[in-house]
């Protein structure tokens, strides 16, 4: 039985989906992608991590040049080269941080050790995502180790730690857990066998029955934003243009969009904009980033569809940006070290790449546009 250390697996050598789910953009946007395709550049895992998923490779796909998508967010220096040197600010603290209005720590002793007395699994997507009820009567969402290779558990946990370490408190809670198979399977309704059959050919077990994965928090009502539908996002990328307007009832909601751009940018999701991944509360006041299993491939510059989402924002929070500056490998080996192993040092070190792309980027806007217009939320 494996318990403690989450069991990282190796990456797998993928291409990277071609810029679906962006061409819903601008139209210079559209024009520039149409028809091409970007191979993602994601990295081997050092050797010595332990590999619990079966290799699988997508079509290989034909490399876009990136010298015109540069143009776009074209960073001043190497990314990933220290010139954001760490040090000369004072590190960041990891907090523990809420989550609708609830302590992380509470919701995540609960997930990690209360005892599962259901298991549904969720429809919807290619991926083995169960929904589990616990005895006190509280909820998760599970994902356990599987032979899909858009869906690595280690990941969503990674991205709720860095979340809490930038105080966004917008990543539900997230945890490693290890759970037999009898604990899944025969807590699924009994008068549905194609289910548990699913499950065994999906799931990936170790010899002695059982998988590690991650539980988050189940979130009782979520709607969709709609912020990637195509009557929206000319409104809100007018909005988050430097010296536009954004209609007070929109201010808030367009904040945590422009926050979500950037988190989506460290954490190399390119995900976001492909349907159905931007979620939020039904009081229509708080995105949820959901769902970042396919996040932190090692791209110091990004991926291509990171960068160009991150471009259609020219307004920031002044705080976030002071907390991306401040980041450094100290406190991101500080946010991950409850749940080690989450991420290698090679991701780790790629953020930092990733960051130095978008506050460069923010940099540009304000000596073009100035500090006001651009450094807008607070």
């Amino acid at each position: 039985m494996r318990v403690g250390t989450y069991a990282l697996p190796l990456s797998l050598n993928l291409a990277a989906i071609a810029l679906l789910g962006l061409g819903c953009f601008s139209p210079t946007l559209i024009k520039l992608f149409r028809g091409q395709a970007q191979a993602s550049e994601l990295h081997e895992d050092p050797p010595e991590l332990t590999d619990h998923f079966r290799r699988s490779e997508f079509p290989e796909l034909p490399a876009q040049p990136r010298s015109e998508i540069q143009s776009i967010i074209l960073p001043s220096m190497s990314a990933g080269s220290g010139s954001l040197e760490p040090g000369t600010v004072e590190p960041l603290a990891s907090t523990a941080g809420t989550f609708l209005g609830m302590k992380d720590e509470i919701l995540l002793e609960r997930m990690h050790s209360v005892q599962v007395v259901h298991a549904k699994l969720n429809k919807g997507g290619s991926s083995v995502s169960f929904r589990l009820d616990f005895a006190d009567g509280s909820r998760a969402a599970f994902k356990p180790e599987q032979i899909h290779p858009q869906t690595i558990p280690r990941k969503e946990i990674a991205a709720y730690r860095l979340n809490r370490l930038l105080e966004l408190n917008a990543v539900p809670p997230a945890t490693g857990r290890t759970f037999h198979r009898s604990e899944l399977v025969d807590n699924l309704p009994p008068d549905m066998p194609r289910l548990a059959r699913r499950v065994n050919a999906e799931t990936i077990f170790d010899k002695e029955g059982f998988t590690r994965g991650e539980v988050s928090f189940w979130i009782p009502v979520i709607l969709e934003s709609g912020l990637d539908k195509p009557e929206h996002l000319a409104d809100w990328q007018r909005w988050l243009t430097a010296g536009e307007s954004i209609p007070s009832s929109r201010s808030h909601l367009m904040e945590q969009l422009s926050s979500l751009l950037l988190f989506d940018m460290l954490t190399n999701n390119p995900d976001r904009f492909s349907g159905g991944n931007l979620k939020m509360s039904d009081d229509g006041r708080m995105l949820f980033y959901m769902d970042n299993t396919f996040s932190f491939q090692s791209e110091p510059q990004g991926h291509v569809k990171c960068r160009v989402a991150l471009a259609h924002s020219q307004k920031f929070s002044r705080s976030l940006v002071e907390r991306l500056r401040r980041l450094d490998m100290i406190s991101l080996r500080a946010a991950f070290e409850p749940e080690p192993g989450i991420l290698s040092e090679t991701e780790m070190s790629a953020i930092l790449g990733r960051r130095d792309v978008a506050v460069a980027y923010i940099d540009r806007l304000i000596a073009s546009n100035g500090e006001e217009r651009v450094l807008v939320f607070e």
